[in-house]
């Protein structure tokens, strides 16, 4: 069997080793890196080469093995050949000995033993050069082998490496030979999951685009993991299934563990947070704190090793599991047990995100990811929070407080920062804000010199004093200078004036469709957005893809008649009218929990709104569960639970948008029906006026583009919580004023053609009487 391998991946499976940091050192862009050894090739004399390729063909244990890669120098100096290996470093070279990355001089004695072999050498003299990305500044280590020496070590590595690539070749071939192989793993196919099918497989296999509004109970998740699955024919396609939500990975993990019930044979994994990975719930990685981060690449290999051969489906218990086994960090060891999956599960940032997507794949040409985004309307909103970054003005004071005693041009940079900030005092208006579609250039180069200068200070002072504090402080400054380099037509550069005389200081992206397009058109081998609330669909494709793809609305495979729709339009919900029509809104939410005992929620603008309503409501029997502001899981866990207990009837006021409103499955009799207080609108201020501004100059429909297809899209996701099943029956009251007018009839879902509007309260309360009594004798 043909086998080829580079010089890297040899080095960097075999003979990783040292700490796990997330720091400074390791935090430089391979920009950086690509420029010191740049400035350092420039420096060899004309008879010597850079960036030199060698490769070699042989014969080893019955395979015809190819090993190749780049020598960054091949240096002829006073008559001899020095093979130079350059590493860029943010680490102090005075603590950098040849133990430091012990994989740095593995790759140079492979690459040593090619060229002595191929030049006819008997002895091979190598250099392995750090230098500091700062300041240019470098620390050799020069040594010299036999080719014989060169040889054995060679020879073991290929040993090595060629039994864990047979791993994975006979994994690869297993992979595609089951897909072949396997056959869908229901007896039949829901309602509008066939269609579904066939479009997401001609789709990977064309390398398209397409928009897929597929209703709840479709089959979504499995419909397409499987045709996309079934697209795959080479072993260097890898299927990406992107979800924000926990319960949408444990769907997904659950569809591949159905297929490997069926006969497929792949590996799979779930990437979770790094807050809940974390092992030892620490902020930032610290290898003299943390004993998982400590040594991580010396035990890494043999934890990849095992984990790859006993399992195939590796959820975050699996992956927690393994990682305490060989002590070493579970979020990281997700990472890199990543590159040798077939199907990874995870956030859309590591795909979408410049600075934390997955580089291997998304900037190499040699991988081939096919992509699945689920629940796609998260998207317009998380790429423009990608594309955006903010801090606190007070924020380079703080940093300046703890580090200038270590280094005094922290001071001289922070001094030119505030003397700039200066001139917003009057740029601001009456309204305490100023922005401009320009960066503020002498603000940003103040602002690069103070990273750099404290990434200096924190990477040589590994102890220092408050340093949780300072890395929060850094890394926010941080994003900021890099988010900037992003800065373009879509953006605009924000200060806001807050109380105590400080700045609030953004970079707002208002539009990131050039950047996902990018990624999808350059670095994707066919995408699938699809959700059952990408309405209008026209926002969504301008928006992710810049107009471009195909689409296919399926309809709901639940009964219409399951749906009780009431829409009530003869009330205003507009801030300025909500007192004078509390009473109506607290009646319209009494006689829907009055219809029936059972479980319901009203979904409001905002937590004022909820207070004013509570004060006017009067019910007895239900108990009220009232959301607050910035809740947690295991908060937002217990009232879920409530809802589980069926003998106690509850009311939920929650908000419009929020954690309740979306991404919950109330299956069953756990959510009898909801109440949609308003449209949904963000909040009207200057900031999204002036994407308004932006939208209108863009496509004529600033304010539907800023407000209106935002907001509505909340509302279908908060009505969406009523119906999760076939068996399931419920009521929805949507209750404004303007859902008369032709622009929300026009976005409603074709699942909502039922629905009929009702203004007598006592009408709605005999409708739903009459409906939950129909109810009562279908069951």
């Amino acid at each position: 069997m043909k086998r080829t391998y580079a010089v890297k991946e040899i080095a960097t499976f075999l003979y990783s080793s040292g700490d796990l940091t997330n720091e400074f050192f390791q935090n430089h862009s391979q920009i950086d890196g690509k420029k010191a050894h740049l400035y350092l090739q420039k420096l060899y004399n004309e008879e010597s080469t850079k960036e030199y390729y060698i490769k070699h063909s042989f014969e080893f244990d019955g395979d015809e093995i190819t090993v190749h890669g780049f020598i960054d120098g091949v240096i002829k100096e006073k008559g001899s050949i020095i093979l130079e290996e350059i590493k860029s470093t943010r680490e102090d070279l005075k603590k950098i000995d040849l133990d430091y990355h012990q994989e740095h001089l593995a790759q140079l004695k492979l690459y040593a033993y090619l060229y002595g072999l191929l030049n006819n050498m008997t002895i091979v003299f190598i250099r392995l050069t750090y230098i500091s990305v700062d300041d240019y500044k470098t620390k050799s280590f020069d040594m010299s082998f036999s080719l014989n020496e060169l040889k054995e070590f060679f020879y073991k590595a290929i040993s090595d490496y060629t039994r864990w690539h047979k791993t994975l070749s006979e994994a690869e071939n297993l992979k595609l030979d089951t897909l072949k192989d396997i056959s869908f793993p229901f007896a039949s196919k829901r309602k509008g999951q066939a269609e579904m099918m066939k479009a997401c497989y001609l789709t990977m296999k064309s390398n398209g685009i397409l928009y897929a509004i597929a209703p709840t109970g479709i089959g979504k998740t499995m419909a397409t993991i499987f045709s996309s699955l079934k697209s795959m024919t080479k072993s260097n396609e890898k299927l990406f299934y992107l979800t924000a939500k926990t319960i949408g990975r444990e769907v997904a993990i659950e569809s591949l563990r159905m297929l490997q019930g069926a006969g497929l044979r792949l590996h799979a994994i779930a990437i979770s947070s790094k807050a809940k990975s974390c092992a030892s719930k620490m902020p930032h990685c610290d290898p003299e704190k943390c004993p998982y981060a400590k040594g991580y690449f010396s035990r890494l290999r043999e934890a990849i090793e095992d984990i790859y051969n006993n399992e195939m489906l590796y959820s975050y218990d699996v992956i927690y599991e393994y990682a305490m086994k060989h002590n070493i960090c579970p979020f990281e060891y997700s990472l890199d047990l990543s590159y040798f999956c077939d199907v990874i599960i995870c956030d859309y940032n590591y795909v979408f995100d410049p600075k934390a997507h997955l580089i291997r794949y998304f900037d190499d040409s040699q991988y081939l990811p096919k992509v699945l985004c689920d629940e796609a309307h998260n998207l317009v909103e998380r790429s423009k929070d990608m594309y955006s970054a903010e801090f606190d003005s007070l924020l380079p004071l703080r940093l300046e407080e703890r580090l200038s005693s270590y280094d005094k041009l922290i001071t001289k940079n922070v001094k030119h920062f505030y003397d700039n900030l200066k001139k917003y005092d009057e740029l601001v208006n009456k309204d305490l804000f100023y922005y401009s579609h320009f960066l503020d250039d002498l603000m940003l180069s103040s602002l690069r010199q103070i990273v750099d200068h404290s990434d200096q200070v924190l990477a040589d002072n590994k102890d220092i004093k408050d340093k949780d504090e300072i890395l929060n402080d850094y890394f926010l400054l941080k994003d900021f200078v890099d988010t900037a380099e992003f800065f373009g037509e879509s953006h605009m550069f924000v200060v806001k004036k807050l109380e105590d005389n400080h700045f609030q200081i953004e970079i707002k992206c208002a539009d990131a469709s050039d950047f996902i397009y990018d990624t999808v058109k350059n670095k994707t081998k066919g995408v699938v957005f699809f959700s059952a609330t990408l309405f209008p669909l026209r926002y969504y494709m301008d928006l992710l893809t810049k107009g471009n793809g195909k689409y296919i609305n399926l309809p709901s495979p639940f009964p219409q008649d399951n749906l009780n729709l009431i829409i009530k339009d003869d009330v205003s919900t507009r801030y300025k009218d909500r007192a004078s029509t509390v009473l109506d809104v607290a009646k319209v939410i009494e006689g829907l929990v009055k219809s029936k005992k059972g479980n319901y929620i009203a979904f409001f603008p905002s937590y004022k709104y909820i207070e004013l309503v509570l004060n006017h409501l009067d019910i007895e029997d239900s108990e009220i569960i009232i959301q607050k502001p910035n809740m947690d899981d295991s908060e937002r866990d217990r009232i879920f639970n409530k809802f589980k207990n069926t003998k106690q009837p509850h009311l939920g006021l929650f908000v419009l948008g929020g954690s309740f409103s979306e991404g919950v499955d109330f299956q069953g009799d756990l959510l009898n029906g909801v109440v949609v207080i308003g449209v949904g609108l963000p909040m009207v201020n200057i900031e999204n006026n002036i994407i308004k501004e932006y939208f209108e100059e863009k496509y004529g429909a600033g304010f539907d583009y800023a407000y209106t297809y935002p907001g509505f899209n909340k509302v279908v996701q908060a009505a969406g919580r009523v119906i999760r099943s076939e068996t399931d029956r419920g009521v929805v009251i949507l209750l404004d004023e303007r859902y008369k007018y032709q622009i929300y009839k026009s976005l409603m879902p074709d699942f909502w053609s039922g629905r009929i509007t009702l203004n007598n309260v006592s009408m709605i309360k005999n409708n739903i009487k009459g409906f939950f009594d129909d109810s009562d004798i279908i069951m």
